[in-house]
């Protein structure tokens, strides 16, 4: 299997500290884990995870577009049925 080339505003994950996963008791809260609150205040994978919502760089359809008209982002199916 070929590796796929890591985004470099995830490379800061590798400096992620030792850190739990809370919320094993039951079914699994993601809201609870350590390391989830931890990645998002990376800004790294903040600017990662907008840019493939936005389909920038990742050859995937957007999932949000923007309207200069207005200055607001929207979900691509927003007020779709």
């Amino acid at each position: 299997m070929a590796w796929v080339k890591t985004s470099d505003d995830l490379l800061c994950v590798k400096q992620m500290p030792e850190l739990k996963s809370k919320g094993y008791e039951g079914e699994f809260d993601i809201t609870k884990s350590e390391v989830v609150k931890w990645l998002i205040k990376q800004p790294g994978v903040l600017q990662y995870v907008y840019d493939v919502v936005r389909g920038k760089n990742h050859n995937r359809e957007p999932l949000i577009v923007y309207n200069p008209e207005r200055g607001t982002w929207r979900g691509i199916n927003y007020g779709k049925n």
